[in-house]
């Protein structure tokens, strides 16, 4: 943090951690990226759908290609 504050001239003390309601949840300990990147996604879209743990193993596929094609697909 410190690193990223003196290169780049920007203030963590600034940021603020705010929890989205309605957000899913993770019941396990090996998919927090598949659902950062997804609830990202989905929030960027201001999709009214959300995903769900039964999601994460179609979402990594579709990462997979993604970042094997090198561009985003239509996903939601």
């Amino acid at each position: 943090m410190i690193l990223l504050e003196n290169n780049n001239n920007v203030q963590n003390r600034k940021w603020k951690f705010i929890v989205q309601q309605g957000f899913p949840k993770q019941k396990n300990s090996s998919d927090c990226g598949v659902f950062m990147l997804k609830g990202i996604h989905y929030r960027s879209l201001r999709s009214e759908k959300m995903f769900t743990q039964k999601d994460i193993p179609y979402f990594r596929m579709l990462i997979t290609i993604e970042l094997v094609k090198g561009k985003l697909l239509n996903s939601c």
